[in-house]
């Protein structure tokens, strides 16, 4: 593999490795809107489904930081090889 190839798979290993960081951020985000206004203009929702919606999009969002998490310390000997 050239380097120019392996330098350009790192530059997108990192950018995928902060985009499911950013949106772990922007769900985690969302749940607390989600919990704490709990009324979205004509949607009207119960504190158990806000919780419950609130606590799946937690889960998730620290489910892509760690993800990222992982991606950014991976070391260049895990590339695949084509």
């Amino acid at each position: 593999m050239s380097s120019q190839h392996q330098n350009r798979n790192k530059v997108w290993r990192r950018f995928q490795a902060g985009r499911h960081i950013v949106m772990g951020l922007i769900l985690m985000a969302l749940a607390y809107a989600l919990v704490r206004f709990r009324s979205f203009g004509a949607i009207e929702l119960s504190a158990t489904s806000a919780y419950t919606l609130g606590a799946i999009l937690v889960v998730y969002g620290l489910f892509r930081i760690w993800r990222g998490g992982l991606e950014l310390r991976k070391k260049d000997s895990d590339d695949f090889i084509t």
